[in-house]
């Protein structure tokens, strides 16, 4: 598979800079629930031109905050995975 598509590591919060009196965290989750649907439509397309169309994506929350398995959620990730059960159970 190429590198097109984006694969984010990146554990900072997604969501700007929520202790701002102005900062509006719906906005933000929206946004991010729109990077999250567009990067798994670009991983699946890349998966099914490989030939890999028959597989399921699976989207790790791990070390990233509830509000981003929110986001996977609305934006149809109904399969997550996460590293340790207590951050699970929190979520």
């Amino acid at each position: 598979m190429g590198d097109e598509h984006v694969q984010s590591s990146d554990t900072s919060a997604p969501f700007g800079d929520a202790d701002t009196p102005d900062h509006d965290m719906d906005q933000d989750l929206q946004r991010y629930c729109e990077t999250v649907a567009a990067n798994a439509a670009a991983l699946r397309e890349e998966l099914v031109a490989a030939g890999f169309g028959d597989c399921t994506v699976l989207g790790v929350t791990k070390g990233h905050p509830v509000e981003v398995l929110q986001a996977a959620r609305r934006a149809g990730m109904h399969r997550l995975g996460e590293n340790y059960a207590q951050e699970l159970i929190a979520k």
